[in-house]
């Protein structure tokens, strides 16, 4: 199979993995008056099985991504980067921020001038986008046409 159909592969055990440990956390304690309605044992036997499933899933996948991983590593970082750069402040000119407390109250005004002015971000992050994608369609190749056992 190739990696991007391992990678769906594992998606789905995460997810089968998750709703069998839920089964188990709400099932396990039933009223002894009551027919049982879950096997928690059977539920249980049956987790491990997808658990090593996904065991195996991730190691051949990680094995597969090793020559990657720098792509993807990059990806996270600049992802990163951009969520910094949108959350910085880029107050610029004067602004009112309140009063003075006395008898002929008068504004207070405050000039500011961002470092990094909000055009330049703007360009900044438009640009880390396009790397991303540029990063993100070679890994969506490789996906595509590295095998794994």
């Amino acid at each position: 199979m190739n990696l991007n159909k391992a990678l769906k592969v594992k998606n789905v055990l995460v997810g089968e993995i998750a709703k069998l440990k839920e089964l188990i956390h709400t099932h396990n304690i039933q009223c002894s008056k009551t027919a049982v309605i879950y096997d928690t044992q059977a539920i249980y036997t049956e987790l491990t099985k997808k658990i090593n499933d996904l065991v195996q899933i991730k190691s051949a996948i990680a094995r597969a991504n090793s020559e990657i991983y720098p792509k993807i590593f990059e990806i996270a970082e600049l992802r990163g980067l951009i969520a910094t750069l949108n959350e910085t402040p880029t107050r610029d000119g004067e602004e009112y921020e309140g009063y003075r407390i006395h008898a002929a109250s008068e504004p207070i005004k405050g000039s500011y001038s961002s470092r990094i002015n909000k055009v330049t971000i703007d360009n900044t992050v438009a640009q880390l986008e396009a790397r991303i994608q540029a990063l993100q369609d070679d890994l969506d190749a490789f996906n595509y046409t590295t095998e794994i056992q």
